[in-house]
């Protein structure tokens, strides 16, 4: 659970979204309608990560920070870009 919370953290998601993307689907929703099924799509995750260790995924989460901080430059960079042009 202590992943999932990290993973949710770092894409800045909804833990509960997550979980149902990894595949937990609870038998009824907190207000006792029947959860969907989980697709194709829902799965994904879980296949991704079925066979990684704990240090592989440690590395993948890892991965995800660098892609957002590199991310997260570019659109300063390109804001900043753009700011000199209204000069």
């Amino acid at each position: 659970m202590e992943l999932l919370a990290t993973l949710a953290q770092l894409y800045g998601v909804d833990l509960w979204q997550l979980m149902h993307r990894a595949g937990w689907v609870p038998e009824h929703y907190q207000d006792d309608t029947p959860a969907p099924q989980p697709t194709g799509w829902d799965l994904l995750p879980r296949a991704l990560f079925a066979d990684l260790t704990l240090d592989e995924v440690d590395e993948v989460v890892e991965y995800v920070k660098l892609i957002k901080r590199r991310r997260r430059r570019r659109a300063a960079a390109g804001q900043g870009r753009e700011e000199a042009k209204g000069r």
